[in-house]
């Protein structure tokens, strides 16, 4: 087993210097793509030459297809009662709502590649790995749950959006209910 130290300086490097790096230089929100799928495939390798499994990140036939099938109208109600809200907000109160993002692709379109392409590599990132490793660090139920929610939701501090603040905190509970 891996000491606490080289699990602490993964957190930094998977969630912590994205997060803070990005926060303070906003043009780096540009680059969190690249980012985020260099953490994934660490995961990934992680998965296949490391001592992880895809079962110790929550991956199996037996529940995948469970928990999928039971995340699916969480996943797809908030995002789209989020559209519908800043869809009818008044401009101000959207720009307020929605926050920063040097990406420049309409709404809708934002919503489809984060529902389809940030979220998976994120899930195995954040409710996957980060969770595993908080448990072989021996954490207790409640401290891991914190840490690993508080940690996803932080990943959407940059963007300075409060309601990506929000739905992330709700859907980082519930994923991880499903973890």
């Amino acid at each position: 087993m891996r000491s606490q130290t080289l699990y602490f300086f993964e957190l930094f490097c998977l969630a912590a210097l994205p997060v803070f790096g990005t926060y303070y230089y906003n043009t780096f929100l540009v680059y969190r793509p690249i980012v985020y799928l260099l953490g994934g495939l660490y995961v990934f390798w992680a998965t296949q030459y490391g001592e992880a499994t895809w079962a110790d990140m929550g991956f199996s036939t037996r529940s995948t297809l469970k928990s999928f099938i039971s995340l699916l109208p969480l996943s797809l109600i908030l995002p789209l009662f989020a559209f519908l809200l800043l869809s009818l907000s008044d401009p101000l109160w959207a720009n307020l709502l929605i926050g920063t993002d040097p990406i420049q692709l309409s709404l809708g379109y934002r919503l489809i590649l984060y529902i389809f392409a940030s979220v998976p590599i994120q899930e195995l990132v954040y409710r996957g790995y980060l969770t595993w490793r908080l448990h072989q660090v021996k954490l207790n139920s409640f401290s891991m749950a914190s840490i690993s929610v508080l940690t996803f939701t932080l990943a959407h501090l940059p963007f300075r959006s409060l309601i990506m603040l929000i739905g992330t905190f709700v859907m980082g509970i519930a994923y991880l209910r499903n973890y």
